[in-house]
C-alpha cells in the first residue's frame, strides 16, 4: 500500500501466483510504454530508499 500511495505505482505479491520462493518477489506489469516504465521504477526505487 505504501508504493501505491506514495508513488501512485501497483505491484502484484508474487504469492499470487504461487511460484518457488514468491513471498519474496513482486510482479509488474510491463503493459504499458517504455518511458512509463522507466518512471515507474524510479518511483518504485525511490519508495525504497
Amino acid at each position: 500500500h505504501h508504493l501505491l500511495e506514495t508513488e501512485f505505482v501497483a505491484i502484484t505479491p508474487g504469492t499470487d501466483f504461487g511460484f518457488y520462493d514468491a513471498d519474496r518477489k513482486v510482479r509488474i506489469s510491463y503493459a504499458r510504454d517504455i518511458p512509463q516504465l522507466e518512471e515507474a521504477v524510479i518511483r518504485i526505487e525511490r519508495a525504497l530508499l
